[in-house]
């Protein structure tokens, strides 16, 4: 039975890598793609189901280095990955119907708000489900199934995550892997840009976006736009923290040369919505890493700055226009309320105003949406309307792609809006409630800049938001500081430090 179980989930790996392979045509790059796509996942799958104990590395690595690609205009590389491992489960016999409630039982040591947080999050699920289904019939796109599998994994991982099956890693061992991860991909991300550069190509230009504006580089604009894929920053800080106060020399360099390659990579991208990310990380962290470690890592973030100025910026770009620029987007927002000529930060305003707009024509709307992945056709009148009125005239665009609070909001309603808040507050109550973990500060300001990317950029569907966010996700996980391998209790902390 269980090597039935390894054909059929091997036989699926095949069959995602060339789904992802045809998704958009039959080029011979894009053919070799999915062949490569269909051997890195039956190289997960098989590696999971004959060491289980990788599960967790490969799901944090890879969830964390394939984030920013949109291959083709797609950015389904991290729910490959995520998909391959849960085959990977099924080829090791790890998840059967008949034993899920052993999984939930018999798993971790669970309190009471684990268990809520798991119903929550459970809820939540099954309502995505629903406006996944409810968005496909409005559509009439059977291509928006792709919503459901995804949703549908992340049921699935949810038992897994909580089961006995595979060990979670200590918080050294899982800090070790984010910040190992974050260091590869931003460092591949800044050295593509370099590399193209030197060739004569914009950074910019390797954006997939930059496709629809009359740029097209082939196949090398595999990245999405820089807020999108500098997401990784809010997992890869809190986690250079962590073991910038390691015992071991190793692992106190790795995490100050990953914080290092961070910033430079946000300076050398000019993502603001990451260099704001870094600037709060820095501010907090004094409480976490003390005053001399945290006046190194002043010194060497004014160091970078300096030589950004000096170096890579135009000569334009001086101290003023970066302040301004970096933070002044809500004086701009006010300024285009007062005024009614929009800013270069209008279009978000737009879209969220916007979104408030499109559900308040009935009250099912405001409380079930229209159904998910309806949103860009429901709001594209009302943005339309509204950039005429901030003197910013567009073309009508059918199909507006807006951040994902506007998506959520307009898809899901308040009803999946709220329900989604509530899985963050019992995220920030399981941190908060280890009162011995000198990194809860930082770990709760992860937790808000991520509901914050919500309305920077569209998130909806980067696996490693959910991978933050669920029960026993990898924010719970870093949070269990100094607690006994695989507990999520406090009580078991204070028992474990008595016995010690």
């Amino acid at each position: 039975m269980e090597r039935l179980q390894a054909v059929i989930a091997l036989s699926l790996a095949v069959f995602l890598g060339f789904f992802i392979s045809a998704a958009e045509g039959s080029t011979i790059i894009v053919v070799l793609g999915g062949l490569v796509g269909a051997a890195i996942g039956l190289a997960i799958v098989a590696y999971t189901a004959r060491k289980p104990q990788m599960f967790w590395p490969i799901l944090i690595v890879g969830s964390i280095v394939s984030t920013g690609f949109m291959l083709h205009g797609y950015t389904m590389a991290d729910e490959y990955v995520v998909g391959c491992l849960i085959l990977g489960s099924l080829a090791a016999g790890a998840v059967r119907p008949r034993n899920l409630s052993v999984i939930r039982s018999e798993g971790v040591h669970s309190s009471d708000l684990d268990r809520l947080h798991r119903f929550v999050f459970a809820v939540w699920i099954m309502y995505m489900l629903f406006e996944c289904f409810r968005g496909m019939i409005v559509l009439s796109s059977p291509r928006k199934v792709r919503w459901i599998v995804y949703f549908l994994m992340l049921g699935i991982l949810m038992p897994i995550l909580s089961g006995k099956k595979y060990s979670t890693p200590s918080v050294r061992k899982m800090s070790f892997l984010v910040v190992a991860a974050a260091l590869i991909y931003f460092s591949f991300y800044s050295g593509y840009g370099l590399f193209f550069e030197l060739l004569g190509i914009n950074r910019y230009d390797l954006q997939y976006a930059m496709v629809g504006v009359g740029v097209n580089v082939g196949a090398i604009a595999i990245w999405g736009t820089t807020a999108y894929t500098m997401f990784p920053l809010v997992i890869a800080m809190p986690a250079c923290f962590i073991i910038i106060n390691d015992k071991s020399r190793v692992y106190r360099l790795l995490g100050w040369i990953t914080l290092l390659v961070s910033a430079c990579t946000a300076l050398y991208y000019d993502s603001r919505v990451a260099i704001l990310t870094i600037t709060a990380f820095m501010l907090i962290s004094l409480f976490s890493l003390g005053i001399r470690r945290w006046l190194t890592m002043v010194v060497i973030c004014v160091f970078i700055l300096s030589f950004f100025f000096s170096f890579v910026w135009q000569k334009n770009r001086n101290i003023g226009y970066f302040l301004s620029d970096t933070f002044g987007t809500i004086s701009s927002l006010r300024q285009a309320e007062q005024s009614g000529v929009g800013g270069h930060d209008i279009d978000r305003y737009v879209w969220a105003k916007a979104g408030l707009f499109s559900i308040s024509d009935s009250w099912q709307h405001f409380l079930f949406g229209y159904g998910f992945r309806t949103s860009g056709h429901v709001v594209a009148p009302h943005v339309y309307d509204l950039f005429i009125s901030y003197k910013r005239p567009k073309a009508y665009d059918e199909d507006v792609s807006t951040e994902a609070i506007t998506n959520l909001l307009v898809d899901t309603g308040m009803v999946g809006l709220l329900l989604l808040l509530i899985n963050f507050i019992l995220v920030a109550f399981q941190i908060w409630r280890w009162k011995g973990n000198p990194n809860r500060n930082v770990l709760i300001l992860s937790l808000f800049i991520m509901f914050g990317w919500l309305f920077v950029i569209n998130i909806v569907d980067v696996m490693l938001f959910y991978l933050m966010i669920m029960p026993s996700g990898f924010l719970v996980q870093l949070s269990r500081y100094n607690s006994p391998q695989g507990s999520n209790d406090p009580q078991n902390y204070r028992t474990y430090q008595l016995s010690s």
